[in-house]
């Protein structure tokens, strides 16, 4: 059915458009109101709605506390069966899995103050990218930090950095994206992993793999690293270490990300395509699938740090929009789960 209408004077009009029933369910002041009962606090401790997607389903509930939570659990069961929800499936998936409880929390936050909006308007980022240190072992053409040997004076003490992430998790962030420079060369990397697992944020590491031993993809999955992403510019090894300005970096990345896969890490290959690279889009797609990469990432060229310098092997309108669409089609292929950053 067309979602307008062409009258006989040859106006069109355009059919009202169709509103989800949650919508209007988030929309009403007292579904405000029971979301910030709901969700009340100050951020240090677990709220409510934390609390209880904690307890629900908890075998380890004993006595009274078993028969307090009860009343609850039954409800969100009732929930569950008109919606036609597996019950297991939605305690490990949703209520015990921590980083989406916080998702949830800030969410609901969010709407109780502001309301319903679109886009909506939160009180704090879902996801924070943390440029850890501007120190990397390699010279990339194409780095828009301009990383080099050493880190910056400026750079945030550990004290400091284990206070952001206190700041991040009080304010309700869910999910924290480390990148550098190459985090694996600061030893902070360590206590702030540590410090955001206590806390049950969702990290995942963006790295360029040629320090993935399988001894640091162990640490990494012991401190709570849900997903590592490793940088590959060229399926050609003489190519990718020119772009990267180091020899044998082809070698160690792949490596690196071999390590990562054999442990059972989620693990990504990401590509920044330039207009003599893009052709290789599906050869270089088919190889982190043959990698056992779970995810590709596309990232656009941005022309700032030393980026400037290659500002002429941006990729041209119609190359991106080609690109985009090869994308596309991996993605709905169902063997691979790809993801870009946006072209402006």
């Amino acid at each position: 059915m067309s979602s307008a209408t062409v009258h006989s004077e040859g106006a069109v009009a355009k059919a009202p458009a169709t509103r989800h029933v949650l919508e209007d369910i988030l929309n009403k002041p007292l579904t405000w109101k029971i979301l910030g009962w709901l969700t009340a606090g100050d951020g240090a401790s677990p709220c409510l709605f934390e609390r209880l997607a904690e307890n629900y389903n908890n075998p380890a509930l004993q006595g009274w506390q078993k028969w307090k939570w009860l009343p609850a659990e039954l409800l969100i069961d009732a929930g569950l069966r008109l919606a036609k929800l597996d019950k297991q499936v939605m305690t490990d998936k949703l209520f015990h899995h921590r980083p989406t409880v916080r998702a949830l929390t800030l969410t609901a936050r969010s709407i109780a103050r502001y309301g319903l909006s679109a886009p909506q308007r939160f009180m704090a980022p879902l996801m924070v990218v943390w440029n850890i240190t501007q120190a990397c072992n390699l010279r990339c053409r194409h780095c828009y930090q301009n990383s080099g040997a050493k880190p910056l004076q400026s750079e945030l003490t550990l004290e400091e950095k284990l206070h952001a992430v206190d700041q991040m998790a009080v304010a309700g962030v869910p999910f924290l994206a480390i990148a550098g420079g190459e985090p694996l060369l600061t030893n902070d990397l360590w206590p702030v992993l540590e410090r955001a697992k206590r806390w049950g944020i969702h990290v995942t590491i963006a790295t360029n793999g040629t320090l993935l031993t399988p001894e640091r993809v162990a640490q990494l999955m012991e401190l709570g690293v849900k997903y590592v992403e490793v940088s590959i510019d060229s399926l050609k090894p003489e190519e990718h270490d020119r772009f990267r300005g180091q020899p044998g970096a082809w070698e160690r990345s792949i490596q690196g990300i071999r390590n990562s896969v054999a442990a059972g890490m989620r693990t990504g290959l990401a590509t920044c395509f330039t207009r003599q690279t893009v052709e290789t889009v599906d050869e270089v797609v088919e190889f982190a699938i043959s990698l056992g990469c779970r995810t590709f990432s596309h990232f656009n060229f941005i022309p700032v740090g030393r980026g400037r310098q290659m500002v002429d092997a941006d990729l041209t309108p119609q190359q991106r929009e080609w690109l985009l669409e090869r994308l596309v089609a991996h993605l709905q292929s169902g063997r691979i789960n790809v993801i870009s950053t946006p072209p402006q």
